[in-house]
Order: C-alpha cells, then structure tokens, then sequence
C-alpha cells in the first residue's frame, strides 16, 4: 500500500512530504475538475446556482418537496462552489452545510443530521477517514460518500472500513453523480469501477466465520447486489426492521463493519453467482 503513511499523518495536521505530494497530485486535478464543473454554467437558469447562500433549499419554485439533505466537505474552495451548483438542479437535493475539514464536516453532520455527507479524503486537521468513522459511529443514519480525487490502495480499503457507503472519483459524470447520491441516501453501495477493483482483490473473505442462517444468507446476497434495506424487504416480503436486523447481525458474523464491505464479502464468496 504505497501511501498507506501518507492517508494516517494528514490526520494529525501536520504537513509531511507524502502529505504534501498527495495533495499536489489532488490540486493539479482540481482545475480540470472545476472546468467540468463549470460546463453545467451555461443555462441561465444554473449559473445562479453559483450565487446562492449554504442552506439553500435546492427546491424547484412550486412547492416540491426536498428529500435528502446534503454536507460537502472538500478543502477546496471551488470545488465545494462547483457541487453547490450541481446539486441545484436537483429539486429533490438540499445542500444544508459546507465544511473545509474533517472536524468542521462532523460538527455540521452532529448539528443538521444530513442524510448524506459528500466527504473528500484528503483534508487537513483531521482528514475524511477518521470524519467517515466518526459520523458513522455518532450518526448511524447519516450516509456518507467518499468523492475524491484520490485513488490510493489505502485511501479506498480505509474509508471503506471507517463506514463510507461509496467511493467516487471527481471526474464522475454529473448524472452518476446525482444517481449516487441518491442511491446513498437509500441506503445503496456506490462504488467507482476502480475502487470497486481495489477492493476485490485488497478485501479477503475470512476462512473462519459464523455460519449463516438461510435467510441470512438471503439478506446478504441481495445486499451484494446492491439493494437497499426497503428493497430487500419488499423482495423477501419482510418488515424493513427486520432487514435492518438481519444486515446487523451479518456483519457481526462474518466481521466486517459496514454493508459495503459485506456487499465485497457477497461477491468474493459466490454467493451473487447463484442469483
């Protein structure tokens, strides 16, 4: 894991040379990000987008109801200006907070309770990995979704495990975007191809676990296929707490921490290949 050093010193704040080189790697790309970004400017209608105040309500004029409610946290100026203008226009979007760091993305998360956090990994004070365990331990029902410039063994495999329920990269279309967030929000694991890559072959199915009931086993398969907990419910014609209660007890079984990585442990052991 090559910069495995690099994602645990950011975490102190302190400016080491692998820190530093990773960040100059993460600011080349933000130009061409931004320029993408920026492509969304031309309606009229967008551009305003740029303008609003955090805390606007992302609502279309008409009175439609705003659905999920949204924290960035991203040190880069313009690229928290470039997503507030994505998610304008999406009326069922709310971008409720901006955060520059780690420490400020959990103090808004504990203050608005978002359903989802877009959360960079590299960051200063205290970086999105520790953000991401935080929230998930603090905030169980707040969803948070690494988007980042950065594809490093160890960046992936360690938010994944802090509890992130997707992993995307900044160069992502706008409208997978907006499809992630939303899958986010419903409880559906979002990875980018090359994450998912990293993960398959980083992530090893234990030799010893507990076994499964059979319709534990269920749960897990259908969560492998990326499945909500309200999906499975209505695929197994079960109460969406009852899933809840399966999901938490295959986690403990087969000792993962998050339904993301027991998404990876679904595929790595078959189970999807009897669907």
């Amino acid at each position: 894991m090559r910069n495995k050093g690099c994602v645990r010193e950011c975490r102190t704040g302190e400016l080491t040379p692998a820190w530093s080189h990773a960040m100059n790697l993460q600011n080349q790309r933000v130009n061409r990000i931004w320029q993408g970004l920026l492509s969304l400017c031309y309606d009229g209608r967008r551009e305003s987008a740029l303008f609003l105040p955090v805390g606007w309500t992302g609502a279309k004029k008409g009175g439609n109801d705003v659905t999920i409610r949204i924290v960035i946290a991203d040190d880069h100026k313009v690229v928290r200006q470039g997503l507030r203008l994505f998610l304008h226009v999406d009326s069922e979007l709310a971008l409720v907070g901006e955060a520059s760091n780690g420490v400020e993305a959990l103090a808004l998360a504990r203050e608005l309770r978002p359903d989802v956090v877009l959360m960079d990994v590299l960051m200063p004070v205290m970086d999105g990995i520790a953000a991401t365990e935080a929230i998930r331990r603090e905030l169980p029902e707040t969803e948070v979704l690494a988007l980042t410039s950065v594809l490093e063994d160890s960046a992936v495999i360690e938010v994944m495990r802090a509890g992130a329920i997707g992993y995307l990269l900044k160069d992502v279309e706008g409208d997978e975007l907006c499809k992630a967030i939303h899958a986010a929000a419903a409880g559906r694991v979002q990875l980018a191809p090359e994450a998912a890559a990293l993960l398959l072959r980083e992530l090893r199915t234990p030799g010893h676990t507990e076994p499964l009931t059979e319709r534990e086993t269920e749960v897990l398969r259908l969560l492998g296929r990326g499945q909500s907990n309200r999906e499975i419910a209505s695929a197994l014609h079960l109460k969406e707490e009852t899933v809840k209660t399966h999901v938490s007890k295959i986690l403990a079984k087969i000792g993962v921490r998050s339904r993301t990585q027991a998404a990876i442990y679904a595929i790595r052991s078959g189970l999807l290949a009897h669907i």
